[in-house]
């Protein structure tokens, strides 16, 4: 009997040989496809899905972990199988953007004593080292926790980007800016908030007393004043006009007062600013919180000083003083930060006002409500040299060269200190806060890259609207919405009763 071809031995010898082969390939090719996934960074192959993008990194973390010239580690204190997996995910996304940059697991039950080189650094911790410098940031730094008065539950933010860039940018630093927190005119005390994000960009901060000096220390990046109730002292005044003079910035916080401050006002008055003298009151309840005339949303520069700011969102201010400008001092550029709306008044009479209206001797706006003024100067041979010295003196030098050395001064001023309260900059989801840091760490000659991270929320955050829109929304709800409901139903009844 003979075979059909199909199923003589060399045929089924054939076949065989060639299912194998093509499983051999298909093997061969998912084995190259799993070791090319697996050589792809985890930004590619993990895509990141979480609420509010947890494990995507900004573009300041990349600027500064891409740009490393230091071997940095980051050892993670936790035992294996128990780590925080969005920790370590992070970790993994950081690793990707250097080769100077790495990470290590340090299981403290197979390393026992590795914790003691680093305070005793406790488990869960994250060691950033590079070199002998290192910085430990606790498991519950990575997370912040703020209650909500309005709830009475916690608002849960996962923060573990902003320190951990802030703690690479701080061993790799050779130095760290100074911030001098003026002191002895009953001044208030820096949120401490303000200070620990000042500290995530590199920034030092330290009190200090001018009476007590003869000069502003020369590693001053900028100087800090919140809220003095006294006025400047002669001296100090004095030590004031001349740090100024060399070039140096100052951020001032003020809040509306009895106490005249005239040394104080006279050194604003040099870089073109002055106090309106009473309290702002906002008429354009597009630009009013709750119903107060007094608690103000002003309107947002988009100077360069702002660049962290968001321009789309809301600054909130509570009861503050206006100031009033002036354009026509030579070298003096001055920027209004925040302003009012046209329709702004001041009530000079504010101690014992009793309406909103406007009254006489009240002062019409619009008004700024932070400014930054910018000044010229040199630091060359002063006027009172020149003029000392003789006519054949000034002759022989009128063809010499001008060694004097030109620098810019700037002078940063908020007439309200509820800029720095915490529950307010949590109203308008933190961006009181990113005018007072974006400023201050310009100021301060800090790179825009170096500047804080925003805490990516795992709550929600606050819807905030102004009075006029909250309005607008209850005419909405309240009348238009069932008016439209009720004209629908009529058209519905009135087609079927034809139909």
């Amino acid at each position: 009997m003979k075979l059909p071809a199909c199923m003589k031995p060399g045929r089924r010898f054939k076949t065989g040989a060639a299912a194998a082969l093509t499983t051999a390939v298909v093997v061969a090719l998912a084995v190259a496809v799993n070791l090319l996934a697996a050589a792809l960074p985890s930004s590619i192959t993990q895509l990141d899905i979480s609420a509010g993008g947890l494990y995507t990194l900004g573009d300041s973390t990349k600027t500064l972990v891409s740009g490393l010239e230091k071997e940095t580690v980051i050892y993670y204190l936790a035992q294996e199988g128990a780590e925080d997996s969005s920790v370590t995910t992070l970790l993994d996304r950081y690793a990707e953007l250097s080769g100077k940059l790495s990470w290590q697991l340090k299981d403290p039950a197979v390393y026992p004593t590795f914790a003691h080189n680093y305070d005793d650094a406790a488990e869960g911790s994250l060691i950033v080292t590079c070199g002998d410098n290192y910085q430990v940031l606790d498991q519950y730094d990575l997370y912040q926790y703020e209650y909500d008065h309005n709830t009475g539950g916690y608002n849960t933010s996962f923060d573990a980007e902003n320190q951990i860039t802030s703690a690479i940018r701080y061993v790799t630093s050779d130095t760290s800016p100074v911030i001098y927190l003026l002191k002895g005119h009953s001044e208030a005390d820096l949120p401490s908030d303000i200070t620990d994000q000042l500290k995530q960009q590199n920034l030092t901060t330290q009190d200090l007393n001018l009476l007590n000096e003869e000069s502003v220390p020369e590693d001053a990046a900028a100087l800090l004043m919140v809220a003095p109730q006294k006025d400047l002292t002669d001296h100090e005044a004095q030590l004031l006009k001349d740090y100024l003079a060399g070039g140096g910035q100052l951020m001032l916080f003020t809040d509306l007062s009895e106490t005249d401050t005239p040394l104080l006002d006279g050194i604003l008055a040099d870089y073109g600013l002055s106090p309106s003298g009473g309290l702002v009151v906002e008429t354009d309840t597009s630009m009013l919180y709750g119903g107060y005339p007094n608690v103000l949303l002003p309107n947002i520069s988009t100077s360069s000083l702002f660049s962290q700011v968001d321009q789309d969102g809301y600054v909130l201010l509570d009861t503050c003083e206006g100031i009033l400008t002036n354009t026509e001092l030579e070298d003096v550029t001055v920027t209004k930060l925040l302003t009012t709306s046209e329709g702004a008044i001041s009530k000079t009479g504010w101690q014992t006002m009793t309406t909103w209206d406007k009254e006489e001797g009240d002062l019409d706006g619009p008004f700024a409500v932070g400014a930054w003024a910018q000044k010229t100067v040199s630091t060359g041979t002063d006027d009172e040299t020149a003029d000392a010295e003789s006519a054949e003196s000034a002759a022989s030098t009128e063809d010499t060269e001008d060694t004097g050395e030109t620098v810019e001064s700037s002078i940063v001023w908020f007439p309200s200190s509820s800029l720095l309260n915490s529950q307010l900059d949590m109203m308008v989801n933190g961006n009181n806060s990113a005018v007072v840091l974006s400023a201050l760490s310009q100021l301060a000659g800090q790179d825009v890259e170096s500047l804080g991270i925003a805490a990516k929320s795992l709550s929600v955050d606050y819807l905030t609207v102004s009075t006029g829109q909250m309005q607008q929304w209850n005419m909405i709800s309240m009348y238009l919405l069932p008016l439209a409901a009720l004209v629908i139903g009529i058209v519905i009844v009135l087609r079927r009763r034809k139909a």
